[in-house]
């Protein structure tokens, strides 16, 4: 059937398949730099590992905090207390009551309760209450006494598991050799797929839990940061005021270095950006990996603070998370680096297959060094 044109002919009613579509021959991506994570664990403190289960240990020095664990709380003349931790304490140390300024001596710390003595020097004893902080000073000594009972520190043993990555991309021999815009769709879908890859890793450090399961063969998947510092959590409960900013940073200071990295979800970065932009300078790129940051100059400690995209949604867009990259405190350890394998088709199949792969997984230690400020709003 012959379709016929009245009148001017336009683009409008002509065959529009001969319309050459006035498209940029490229295609866009979104921002690769979007795995702040692997970038700096990858840049700081990346090494290689000979077991796909890699360990590390841990010490620390003797806890000087605890609480008093009892519902109906103390009398000011009670002096058999019962604490969260017996064993942080010993026969002789002296204890604060930050609450009331009393401090009382330990006499025998050998189970729950401790039994003790109120009210020492010029403190006087007063009412406790359940979860009544506790903190734990020096130890009093008599004159010509023995020395004490010696009270160490067991160390502790960690661990996580490499996880195996697999990103695959695969077309037709026809489909690579028809001319597309764009360029050649075999080294698009590379690129494109690289940065999928590299994305499923950063997922799966911030979020994910180490297991191992056995079959034919073991499946092996790593932990990620939130589930090794999940006793760090403080909870902003709403609106972040500058001062309450200032109390979380105190309490992730408390611990490792004076220079720490924040992670952030970008209505976080806004917040603290209103009242803060006198303490806030742009770091060089070239200093920070590539990634756009800002030094935040508190009293307590430098904090460089990145936005991280995948903070986002109801939960984690009200995110904070506070690293200490220190002493290899976050790390990746490798087992396999990332390799590109090109050409894995079937011998006879009209196509080609890539493949790229990783063997690697994430190492967070002493956890105290890192911190989570959530539930934060606008």
């Amino acid at each position: 059937m012959v379709t016929t044109i009245t009148g001017a002919r336009s683009t409008y009613n002509i065959n529009s398949s001969r319309v050459v579509v006035d498209m940029t021959d490229t295609i866009y991506q979104l921002d690769p730099d979007t795995a702040p994570l692997l970038t700096l664990s990858g840049k700081i403190s990346k090494s290689g590992c000979h077991n796909p289960k890699f360990e590390w240990m841990e010490d620390d020095f003797a806890p000087y905090k605890d609480a008093i664990n009892l519902a109906a709380g103390y009398t000011a003349d009670a002096t058999s207390l019962a604490v969260d931790n017996w064993a942080y304490f010993e026969a002789g140390q002296l204890v604060k009551v930050p609450r009331t300024g009393e401090v009382f001596r330990v006499t025998v710390a050998s189970a729950s309760p401790l039994t003790v003595v109120r009210g020492i020097g010029s403190t006087s004893a007063a009412a406790l209450v359940d979860n009544e902080p506790l903190l734990i000073l020096g130890d009093s000594n008599e004159e010509g006494a023995t020395s004490r009972s010696a009270k160490t520190i067991q160390v502790s043993n960690q661990y996580n598991y490499d996880q195996i990555f697999r990103t695959t991309v695969e077309a037709t021999n026809t489909n690579e050799a028809t001319t597309l815009y764009g360029g050649p769709d075999r080294a698009y879908q590379r690129k494109k797929k690289g940065i999928e890859h590299t994305l499923k890793m950063e997922r799966q450090m911030w979020f994910g839990e180490k297991s191992i399961t056995y079959g034919t063969h073991p499946r092996r998947t790593t932990g990620g940061v939130l589930e090794y510092i999940a006793s760090n959590f403080y909870d902003a409960g709403g609106m972040l005021t500058e001062s309450e900013w200032e109390n979380f940073l105190d309490i992730a200071f408390t611990k490792g270095s004076q220079v720490k990295w924040g992670f952030c979800s970008g209505s976080v970065i806004s917040i603290v950006n209103l009242w803060a932009k006198g303490r806030m300078e742009i770091m060089n790129k070239a200093d920070t990996y590539g990634l756009s940051v800002y030094k935040y100059i508190s009293p307590h400690g430098e904090l460089n603070l990145i936005r991280n995209r995948l903070f986002t949604g109801a939960v984690y867009g009200s995110y904070c998370v506070v690293l200490d990259f220190e002493d290899k405190c976050i790390a990746q350890r490798e087992l396999r680096g990332t390799k590109l394998k090109t050409n894995i088709q079937d011998n006879d199949a009209d196509s080609w297959k890539d493949e790229y792969i990783t063997e690697t997984g994430l190492e967070v230690k002493l956890a105290d060094r890192h911190a989570v400020l959530y539930n934060i709003t606008s």
